[in-house]
């Protein structure tokens, strides 16, 4: 069943969040570039459960984190211009309409948000582990996983009281 196709301006919100975002993007690629002269030929990639790199490459690869994370938020961003297009867990009637697409829409700049600072913290964490020989907290990977799920749970209650 097709969703009504109305037009929901952004909340202050969800400017604010994806303006954070786009800020966050921009410190990420400014950070790794003014590093990357610091960095030794072979830096970790990837790490195991308990934190430790177990995954290497050529400091190249450090810029491929930011980038992914670029093409990630405009992918998001672009779909939360069409909230009519989302699976809901209620129907949506004309008269909910606005209401449901504006809070899906800050659910995507909200999770958006989360990612982008997650993967900058990784990013910061690869960078700090390949100058220091450091090992990620196994809690980063907990929040990894959690903070979105959590996010999206707050979300869905928050979606299913609307009538």
């Amino acid at each position: 069943m097709a969703h009504p196709k109305i037009k929901v301006e952004a909340s202050p919100s969800e400017r604010i969040f994806n303006f954070l975002s786009v800020l966050t993007i921009i410190g990420t690629f400014g950070y790794t570039f003014y590093m990357f002269s610091s960095l030794p030929e072979t830096i970790p990639n990837h790490f195991n459960a308990a934190g430790e790199a177990n995954g290497w490459g050529s400091r190249g690869t450090v810029i491929i984190l930011p980038i992914v994370v670029a093409i990630l938020f405009i992918g998001m961003y672009v779909l939360s211009k069409f909230p009519h297009t989302f699976n809901y867990t209620i129907k949506v009637t004309e008269e909910n309409a606005s209401r449901v697409y504006l809070i899906a829409r800050r659910l995507i700049a909200i999770i958006n948000f989360e990612i982008v600072v997650l993967f900058t913290v990784l990013q910061v964490i690869i960078i700090e582990s390949a100058i220091t020989g450091s090992s990620i907290s196994a809690a980063f990977s907990i929040l990894f996983i959690f903070v979105p799920l959590i996010t999206c749970i707050v979300f869905l209650i928050k979606l299913s009281k609307v009538k």
